[in-house]
């Protein structure tokens, strides 16, 4: 076929090839070209402290808004899932935390000890003492 393009007058296309390296990963190819998936945006700092706060806050208010166990459980678990993506867990992680959550939510007796909120503040207190 390429014969019958000269014979015609067309000039064959000359293409070069570039080869990635060995072990290339195209999702954790943040560069514009990258065909994976875009790197989520992570806060710092107070940004990040005070989305994290408010997330354990939503855990505690739900637990303190749900009053059977059942309804505790689905709703607590995909918004601990959620919670968890939104701070750039994997899917995976994203789950078993929610349950964990769900769970929490799903408990009698914890309304009276915000433990979301105790976490996230426990957490980034033993993140600041470890930095100084």
């Amino acid at each position: 076929m390429s014969r019958d393009r000269e014979r015609e007058g067309e000039t064959p296309l000359e293409v070069e090839v570039e080869r990635l390296p060995a072990g290339y990963d195209p999702a954790a190819d943040p560069g514009p070209g990258g065909a994976g998936r875009r790197a989520r945006p992570r806060l710092e700092g107070l940004g990040e402290t005070l989305g994290l706060l408010i997330a354990g806050l939503l855990v505690d208010l739900l637990d303190a808004a749900t009053p059977t166990p059942v309804l505790g459980l689905a709703l607590g678990w995909p918004l601990g899932a959620y919670i968890v993506r939104q701070a750039g867990g994997s899917l995976g992680l994203a789950w078993k935390l929610g349950l964990l959550i769900g769970l929490y939510c799903a408990t009698p007796g914890t309304l009276l000890i915000p433990m979301a909120t105790i976490v996230v503040v426990g957490l980034r207190l033993r993140e600041a003492l470890r930095r100084s």
